[in-house]
């Protein structure tokens, strides 16, 4: 795995020049997994190419709790090639269009940034209680939007009927370096649909 010291690397999703570890402060979309990104990247000026750190770093397999039953293995969507199948992400629920984990046995899909969502967080909105990453039954309400979380996956309050889906969950977050965010299949920032966590 690489470590922020690696300033310059080669990456498989981009075999034609090295990327450069940048770290600036604006909103990108990342080439491997196509999600939206902010800060600190690693990026091909040449061809205007850029990936998330985690993107550029994630292992080919890996273990999570959204999916304890089966190891995930790293795949690439090629947007070029025939889509036999779309798949959404199991989390997020949104298209994976280049980068993704996924388990075969199971159909379960992922975004790279997705399998990296904590188990428990806190957020501002709702600090004083940990919140936890579940799905299931619900009778808790969005703190944000104060639509019922029902069966959607969301940050879930264990003692109170509160919670946050994904996408509302950083609507009262500004993008910086202890947030991790990902972003819709759309363009401009008044639809954004994202999620982003502290960490």
């Amino acid at each position: 795995m690489l470590t922020v010291r690696d300033t310059t690397v080669r990456h498989f999703t981009h075999p034609s020049h090295p990327l450069q570890y940048v770290t600036w402060n604006t909103q990108f979309r990342c080439d491997g997994c196509k999600l939206l990104g902010y800060g600190n990247r690693y990026r091909c000026d040449t061809c205007d190419f850029d990936l998330h750190e985690y993107c550029c770093t994630c292992p080919t397999s890996l273990t999570s709790f959204l999916h304890p039953t089966h190891q995930l293995t790293r795949e690439v969507m090629n947007p070029q090639g025939q889509r036999d199948m779309e798949h959404k992400c199991n989390v997020c629920r949104m298209f994976v269009n280049g980068l993704f984990y996924r388990c075969r046995e199971c159909d379960f899909d992922v975004h790279p940034l997705c399998a990296q969502l904590p188990q428990h967080t806190r957020h501002p909105q709702h600090a004083h209680h940990v919140l936890r990453l579940q799905a299931g039954p619900s009778v808790a309400s969005c703190v944000v939007c104060a639509e019922p979380l029902s069966n959607a996956l969301g940050y879930r309050c264990e003692t109170s009927d509160l919670g946050f889906h994904l996408k509302c969950f950083n609507s009262t977050l500004r993008p910086g370096p202890n947030i991790i965010s990902g972003g819709d299949d759309g363009g401009d920032l008044n639809s954004l649909i994202s999620w982003a966590v502290i960490i």
